[in-house]
């Protein structure tokens, strides 16, 4: 029985990678993401990947974790893929692989509070549905790994397992930094929205995730630029030279994407009643922090889409499977199935 659970998961991982490379696939010979103005960070991670930091400027060059994955496969795959970019392989083999552990991760979540097989399936393929996933997760970027990392970072609160969170600050350094502040206002205000005496402890835990990954950031930084990078410095290099202003904070709200990517908060609503309210609370203490930070740096219109995604999505894809369940057992549902039935009875 084990092993035909284990086997039956594992298929259903490889499912959502399949659907995630299907997702991604015109980037291999359609079009290149590096030449889209509107992904014109790809161009850095394309560098980054067949080159190395050297050729690479700014923050993006310690964004590493993505692209050192793919570096392996883009040595296997150059000069075998015909058609295909071979960079845009190796990058869409690892990005798949985040989207899909989170898409994965998403339907543990929905299973553990509806203990419905389908709910979870239906959570995880809301998940891939979101206009972020597809267009940016699967479309030469990194954040695929963020967002793996809010939703691992989600399962480990829901089920109390505290020892995780280190891990998980752990790998985010070596992901991007702006995890660590938010990852960190997200768990916080997890722990500080629960009736535990356990709460001190639970906070470090926190605090130790955060720690851990601003170690790693020092740490990659310092090895990339050879000379010791200091937590303040890191900060005042991030920072926009246009300082906090209210044209920051439209540019962050602004943009048809922000919007495509929020559309899914009705169901947050119709959800709330079977959804924990820690939960609710961090997210919304997640996506403030997220548009604040997205204004203090004077991020370009609609680009807060993408970390705001990776905070709401989980968020976004249970409460749309859990309303789906209620509407399928409502009434209405109901009776329309019994009208089915009847119809399809021989005559008495």
């Amino acid at each position: 029985m084990h092993a035909r659970k284990l086997i039956g998961l594992s298929a259903w991982a490889l499912l959502l990678f399949l659907i995630c490379f299907g997702l991604g696939y015109p980037t291999l010979n359609r079009y290149n993401p590096s030449l889209i103005p509107g992904l014109s960070d790809s161009a850095q991670y394309y560098r980054l990947v067949e080159y190395g930091p050297t050729a690479v400027t700014g923050h993006w060059r310690y964004r590493v974790l993505v692209p050192y994955l793919a570096k392996p496969v883009y040595w296997l795959a150059r000069g075998r893929l015909g058609t295909w970019d071979p960079i845009s392989f190796s990058l869409l083999v690892v990005n798949s692989f985040f989207c899909a552990l989170a898409a994965w991760v998403v339907g543990a979540l929905a299973y553990r509070l509806s203990r419905e097989v389908p709910t979870s399936m239906v959570a995880a393929f809301a998940y891939l549905l979101n206009f972020a996933v597809s267009n940016y997760h699967l479309s030469g970027l990194v954040d695929s790994a963020d967002a793996f990392l809010f939703a691992w970072l989600t399962f480990a609160l829901i089920s109390e397992k505290w020892a995780l969170l280190p891990v998980i600050g752990l790998v985010a350094g070596f992901s991007k930094e702006t995890f660590i502040p938010i990852g960190l206002v997200f768990a916080a205000t997890w722990v500080l929205s629960e009736d535990s005496a356990d709460r001190t402890k639970r906070m470090l835990a926190a605090v130790a995730m955060a720690v851990l990954g601003v170690i790693v950031v020092v740490f990659v930084r310092s090895a990339i630029d050879h000379t010791l990078a200091l937590p303040w410095d890191i900060i005042s290099q991030e920072r926009s030279l246009s300082g906090w202003s209210a044209d920051n904070l439209r540019n962050a709200v602004g943009g048809w994407s922000f919007w495509l990517t929020v559309a899914w908060l009705p169901f947050v609503f119709l959800a709330a009643k079977r959804v924990p309210h820690e939960w609710r609370r961090a997210a919304l203490a997640g996506s403030i922090v997220v548009l604040v930070l997205s204004a203090w740096n004077n991020a370009p219109r609609g680009n807060s889409a993408r970390p705001l995604f990776d905070v709401l999505g989980p968020l976004f894809a249970v409460s749309f499977a859990l309303t789906a369940e209620l509407a399928q057992t409502s009434s209405i549902w109901s009776s329309g199935r019994r009208d089915a039935k009847n119809k399809q009875r021989p005559d008495q």
